[in-house]
This record gives structure tokens, sequence and C-alpha cells, in this order.
């Protein structure tokens, strides 16, 4: 792990996305520095001062040496985030065979330093100072990390929303960022513009749409026009006016257009040919070559995102390479943790939300990370967090950006928002974030349209009832469904039961439904078989919690909940997603 890891977490209540990513980092030893004359290790070796005079009784909690290596390692992995900035240092490991006797030396760039044994009582005592209980840790090392740490972001963003903070003091000042274009140099960048019919036409558009030479970009194709359309509904809604849609093909061009989008078509073929979601994830970043070589910073989004405001009005900090959202759902899991295992671990960050800016490092990771993507089968997510944590070692240099890690509450996640923060009625009614991502979870476009209907229309739903927001669970699946699955479905329906008498009619021979605008569509059997155009299936009555005393009807890999009401007409729920429709009791056979 010398130059560090991805390790994969497995969290098994979400589901479809029980699997996660975390990016294991190797702890830092003191005992041999090299700092070279630059002004990050400057500022990295006065940030180390600072903290470590400042820290007081903390300090005695572990050995002097215990104490700076936890503060190295935190300064040089851990990204910035809200005030707390960084020096920006780029690091090299040197070959551990060469110094120390082997025990390894890391190094290079602007700072280097020596890795020696584990010190089991210092470890010990910065694992408490970086606040992990040893009930959040599982007995592995692939374990989740099952803690809910959210007191120092919800006390900022309940006080100040989500403005960009101040800098900390005793934090570092940020490494200058290398612009391709200065402030006084034309924009779009003519040589970069005349390269091709590509560059020319994105040129011109973002001569139109790019404000202060920014722009929120999204890459689609035609299997998402659903969730394109949601996208760019919220887009509107929170006026954010230089929003561009990438289109892959000539459909989603014509769809984006139709809705008044700013669009650039850019006809890419995945590696392989596939066009699911995973596969032209990864073209995102020759996309973004050609925004930032024109000198046009980009905020990147997925179209599963519901903007909430306008991030670029006040929620962007601007001073590294990469501001990027994080997959972690709290405090330790967002910006980093001592793992207790000799290693410093912060959960990924999503590479489908980012603010990339049009720097020459940034370019140049964009640039490597195409190439990766055109001839290695690796998942984009995991390349994007390698190039940002890994330093260089032998041959492989790091192209030594400079991170910040978005708010965690600014910036959601779903798995933030569904697990947790919805169940925080002060956070749920008193704040609202700039952005909310449906990375976790399956059913993205209903949950969008969910989210969409309460922060921006007002409609919440209800906890009793299963509906909006509340329909949903914390992982995978709606809420109802969970408890649909109770249902014996191959069971005869009991005929004294009052619902099922009532569907079979007098006669007890079954009876015939309206099913939303198809009249007579659905035939009900006594021994419980049901026919309908889409498929047999098998109906009888039940009771769950939110549903009691209701009939179902279970066919297409669906169960729907029937209320009735005395005329004859019902509401059928389905068990999926909520969804409901009308129909009516119309005969009996």
């Amino acid at each position: 792990m010398s130059r560090g890891s991805v390790v994969g977490v497995h969290d098994p209540p979400m589901g479809w996305s029980a699997y996660g990513q975390s990016m294991a980092c190797p702890m830092l030893d003191p005992a041999v520095v090299a700092l070279h004359p630059t002004a990050p290790a400057a500022e990295l070796a006065a940030q180390l001062a600072n903290r470590l005079l400042g820290c007081g009784a903390d300090c005695e909690r572990s050995r002097p040496s215990g104490s700076l290596a936890f503060l190295l390692t935190q300064l040089v992995h851990q990204p910035a985030h809200d005030g707390d900035t960084r020096a920006g240092v780029s690091m090299r490991v040197l070959r551990r065979d060469c110094l120390l006797g082997g025990r390894g030396l890391f190094g290079g760039g602007h700072v280097a330093t020596a890795a020696a044994s584990r010190d089991e009582e210092a470890e010990v005592a910065l694992e408490q100072r970086a606040g992990v209980d040893a009930a959040a840790m599982g007995p592995g090392p692939n374990d989740i990390l099952r803690s809910a740490l959210f007191s120092e972001a919800r006390e900022a963003v309940l006080e100040r929303g989500c403005r960009a903070q101040p800098r900390d003091e005793g934090s570092a000042a940020p490494r200058p960022l290398n612009d391709i274009l200065q402030p006084g140099d034309a924009f779009p960048k003519p040589s970069a513009c005349a390269a091709d019919e590509n560059m020319r036409a994105l040129c011109e558009l973002l001569k139109e749409a790019a404000i202060g030479r920014e722009v929120l970009a999204a890459v689609s194709n035609k299997n998402i026009f659903a969730m394109l359309g949601t996208f760019l509904v919220g887009c509107a809604r929170a006026n954010i006016s230089n929003a561009v849609v990438v289109a892959l093909d000539d459909a989603t061009a014509q769809f984006a257009r139709g809705k008044g989008a700013h669009t650039y078509v850019r006809k890419l073929v995945a590696r392989g040919g596939s066009t699911d979601n995973h596969a032209t994830s990864g073209l995102k970043f020759k996309v973004l070559m050609d925004f930032l070589s024109v000198g046009c910073s980009v905020l990147l989004s997925d179209v599963d995102v519901i903007w909430l405001t306008d991030p670029f009005l006040g929620s962007l900090y601007r001073d590294s390479d990469v501001e990027g959202m994080s997959d972690g759902w709290d405090e330790l899991t967002a910006y980093g943790h001592h793992h207790g295992s000799g290693a410093y671990r912060v959960h990924a960050r999503n590479s489908g939300m980012f603010f990339l800016q049009s720097t020459v490092q940034g370019l140049a990771m964009v640039t490597r990370l195409a190439r990766r993507m055109e001839t290695e089968g690796v998942w984009d997510q995991s390349a994007w967090n390698q190039e940002q944590f890994h330093p260089s070692l032998g041959a492989m240099t790091a192209v030594g950006v400079s991170a910040r890690v978005m708010n965690y509450l600014c910036f959601e996640n779903s798995k933030l928002y569904f697990r947790f923060l919805r169940h925080d009625a002060q956070l749920r009614q008193g704040f609202r974030p700039v952005s909310m991502h449906v990375n976790y979870h399956p059913e993205k476009q209903p949950r969008m349209r969910d989210l969409y209907n309460y922060y921006v229309l007002g409609s919440e739903g209800s906890p009793q009832d299963l509906t909006g927001i509340w329909k949903w669970n914390g992982g995978e699946g709606s809420a109802l469904n969970t408890e649909c699955r109770a249902i014996n479905t191959k069971a005869t329906p009991d005929a004294s039961n009052a619902i099922v008498k009532r569907l079979l009619g007098p006669a007890g021979a079954g009876s015939k439904l309206d099913w939303g605008g198809c009249a007579h569509c659905v035939e009900l059997a006594p021994d419980g078989a049901l026919k309908t155009p889409w498929g047999s299936g098998r109906w009888g009555a039940t009771s769950t919690i939110h549903f009691p005393d209701v009939a179902f009807a279970a066919f297409f890999n669906t169960v729907h909940l029937l209320r009735i009401a005395p005329n004859g007409s019902f509401v059928s729920t389905r068990c999926s997603d909520g969804e409901g429709l009308r129909g009516a009791l119309v005969s009996a056979t």
C-alpha cells in the first residue's frame, strides 16, 4: 500500500448500493522529513507548527511522534473542506530498499517522510483524537464505518447556509492555481478553439453560455431522457443560466434543445461500444478536456442530480484545482479519519459531481483519465480517486492537483438524505442544500421527483401514508414494498373475509374490475387466480402496517394494494414505488 489503495466497504442495508469505496492512504511517519524549498512546503511546516503548538491536552494523549504523525498524514492526505484549507503539497514515495534499511521512505515533490514501525499505543490515542469510537468500526478492514457524526457541519449550515466559509485561523494559504488563461487573456482560448470543428462549435456555445468562464455541464445520451428532463427543470427553477448539456447523440441534442438548454454535441463512443451508464460516464473526461483547454472551468454533474440553488453564487471556494462531492455521509466518512490500521481513510469522492478549474494540473488529470478510460477496464470513479490521492512512485508521476471536498450537507448524496437527514426535522425544514445527488439508489427518477416536489413545490408527503419523501427506504426500494413482501400471494382467498365476499359478488363466482382507463380488464376468480391483459396473477385480502384491511392484486411481478370505497370505486397503490391509479368494481361474474 505504498501509494495507497482503493478499499471496498460493505453496507448491507443499502441493498443495490451496499458496495462502496474508500481510499486507504498509508500513515506517514515524521522520523525523516525532507521539505523542498517551495511555498506549499513552507505552508505545510507552518501549519504543522501551529497545530502542534495549539493542540494542548490533545497532544498529551499520545507520544509526540504519534501526534506529529497523525497531523502530518492528515495535512498531506486529507483534502481541504469548509474553512480548513490545505497547502496543496505534492508527494513522492521513494524506494523503501534505498533508505532506512528497508523501513520505507515517503517523499519527493514538496514533502518527503519516512515510515517507521506501527506504534500501537499512539494509534489508539490518535483514534480517540479523531473521534472514531470502537463501536463505529467493524472487526474487518472492509467493514462499513458505522458513524453518524453531523454536529460540526450541522451547526454550520443551520447558521450560515451553504455560503463558503472564511479560512480557519491557522490553516494554510492554498497553493496558487496554475490557470490556463490569465484574467486579461481572450476567452475562449483562440488557439484551442481553432483545433477542429468540435472545438469551434464549443467555443461559439461558451461565448453565449459561460458566466465568468464557468459552466455547469451534464453529459447525457438518449437512454436517460426522463432523468435529463427532471435535471433541466431543476436547473431552470434554480436559475442556473450557464447549464450546458453535452449530447452524445443527435436524439439527446434535439431533446435538450427542445427544453431550451445550451447544447454541445460531442459524439463519443465508450470502450467496447457500450451505452450503459457506467460506460458512458467514463466519456466525461474527454469532454472535460475540451472545456478546460479553452479556459472554461466546469461544474460537472450527472443527470441524477436535483439542483436547488445556483452553486456559482457563493457556494464554491475556487481555491483548489478540484472541488468534489463526497460519497461519505458524515464528518468522518466525508472528510477522512484514522482507521486504526496504519492507514488514513477517506470515502470516495463521487465522479458524478465535481467542480474542475481550468488549470494546467486539472487538464493534465482529465487527459490522463481519458486515456485510462480508453485503454483500461477500470471504473471511472476508482480512477478518479486514484489520480487525486496517489502520490508519485518511481516512473509513475502524480499530476499534483490540489483538492477540496464539498460540504457533504450542502452537496448531498442520497444515502445521507434518505438514511439520516430527512429524520432530522430542523435540517429537513430549516435548511436547503445546494444539490441532491440520487447516486445511492436505483429508483433514481421517482426519488428525484419526490425530492423536487418537496424542496421546490413544498409537497412533503406523509410518513403515515408512505407518500412523498417518506415513500422510500433508507436503502434500496420503497418502504411499502418492504411491507408487501410479507404478503402471501399464493394463498386461496378466505371466503369469510368481508373484502373477499364483496369482490366475489353475491353468487361467490368472482368479478371484474375497471383498471385505470382499461374497462373490465381485471378478472378475479374464487380460487385467487387473476387475469389481466398484462399477464396472469393472484388476488386476495391482506393487511400491512400502513394499509390495513385492503385487497391485493399481484401481477407482472408487482403487488398492488386496493382501498375499496362503499360505492365500489377503489384507489390502487403500487407497492414498488407508491404510484396510484383509480378503478372500480364493475360486475360480478
